[in-house]
């Protein structure tokens, strides 16, 4: 029991310890600007919950803290999900123009669902990972439609996890692909690279679900999920 309790201990000292002080400050932020601000300016809210959440994108971009975190996770083989959001930050039209003109600029794909993959933070993941008890990568990719307003209009958290009783006008679809961390590229700029190349990939299957939804061909077996029957 103590040995857990240590473990415990430790990998909030070296890892998700800083992680949770910027997410409780953060939720703090949220729940202040929800009460005070959100009955003048809505978007304003929006606004300040954005480049809050954000602002936590550094903790996982620090080599160092990494490899902390990532020493003790190794030496207790401690299981574990590892969430890597790769593009960074929210899709919304004028980061989604953003990030094709700089692909542009830069020669990379011009994506059109999807925005330009923050592959930094995923190599030194993955780098860390390699030769360890966490054997694969899981890759998602999420869709959602509304009867009217068409596909990935976005809905907000509440009606995300209200689930099919009181959001009957949006549909969700999650695809899911699994690779193994020993089958990746080693060099660093091979395996960005690849995730580039997956970003391609789910680029191309939402553009083909914006059309057929859950009949594309990319998708393979499709099994549908009911909540709340």
């Amino acid at each position: 029991m103590f040995k857990y309790i240590a473990l415990a201990l430790r990998l909030c000292f070296y890892g998700t310890g800083l992680f949770r002080f910027f997410a409780i400050s953060i939720n703090i932020v949220q729940l202040c600007s929800l009460l005070f601000i959100s009955p003048f300016s809505r978007r304003r809210v929006m606004n300040i919950n954005s480049q809050g959440a954000f602002s936590m994108w550094w903790v996982m971009q620090d080599e160092e803290h990494l490899r902390r975190m990532f020493k003790v996770i190794k030496a207790y083989a401690a299981p574990i999900w590892v969430v890597n959001f790769v593009e960074g930050t929210r899709l919304n039209p004028r980061k989604l123009r953003d990030g094709q003109r700089f692909s542009r600029d830069k020669g990379l794909p011009v994506l059109q669902n999807l925005l330009v993959p923050r592959t930094k933070g995923f190599v030194a993941c993955v780098r860390q990972l390699r030769d360890t008890h966490v054997q694969y990568i899981y890759d998602f990719t999420i869709a959602y439609r509304h009867i009217s307003r068409g596909f990935q209009f976005p809905p907000n958290l509440l009606q995300v996890h209200a689930c099919s009783p009181l959001t009957p006008s949006w549909a969700f679809h999650v695809h899911v692909k699994r690779y193994a961390i020993k089958d990746l590229p080693r060099d660093d700029e091979e395996l960005g690279e690849w995730v580039r190349q997956i970003f391609v990939e789910k680029d191309l299957l939402l553009e083909d679900m914006k059309h057929r939804w859950t009949q594309s061909d990319k998708l393979g077996q499709v099994r549908e999920e009911k909540y709340f029957n």
